[in-house]
């Protein structure tokens, strides 16, 4: 069985100024690990259009208090 992949979806921060994001993140024991080493998956104008790439079928998860402030949701 693969492990499950966490779509993470970022507000406009100091990275990306006037976008929204998505980095994907594998599940790997208590620490995911981060797939997406250089460019995020996708860099979008809305955060509506960065949810496009995320796979149909995904549950939202909302963002956690310990969550760095430019994350937005998650997707599993």
């Amino acid at each position: 069985m693969r492990d499950p992949i966490l779509y993470t979806v970022y507000r406009p921060s100091k990275e990306f100024p006037r976008s929204f994001v998505v980095r994907r993140w594998r599940i790997k024991g208590p620490d995911p690990v981060l797939i997406d080493k250089g460019l995020p998956l996708i860099i979008a104008p809305t955060a509506e259009d960065a949810r496009k790439a995320i796979p149909p079928g995904r549950v939202r998860i909302e963002r956690d208090e310990s969550d760095d402030p430019a994350v937005l949701e998650s997707w599993i």
